[in-house]
């Protein structure tokens, strides 16, 4: 998913869809995080926040800079738990 949204806000709409039921036990969600800000120390506060956000609902969470990503992206890979 890429989504041109603040971090936690775009993991607040996955979370929204697990908790929907729309997600199949033992998906792999990628997420395409857009950064607000500019500088690493930013990045990684917006990235620890949309970790957390994931909650409980998801497990095997990483944060990955891909070599597709812009200086301002990072993107989260996840695997959603059984209920």
């Amino acid at each position: 998913c890429d989504m041109n949204r603040h971090p936690v806000e775009a993991v607040a709409l996955l979370v929204a869809v697990s908790s929907a039921g729309l997600l199949a036990e033992g998906a792999r969600v990628v997420l395409t995080l857009k950064m607000p800000v500019n500088s690493a120390h930013g990045r990684e506060v917006l990235e620890a926040e949309a970790m957390l956000a994931l909650g409980e609902q998801f497990e095997d969470k990483q944060v990955h800079h891909l070599f597709a990503n812009t200086a301002f992206e990072s993107t989260i890979t996840a695997l959603h738990r059984a209920r």
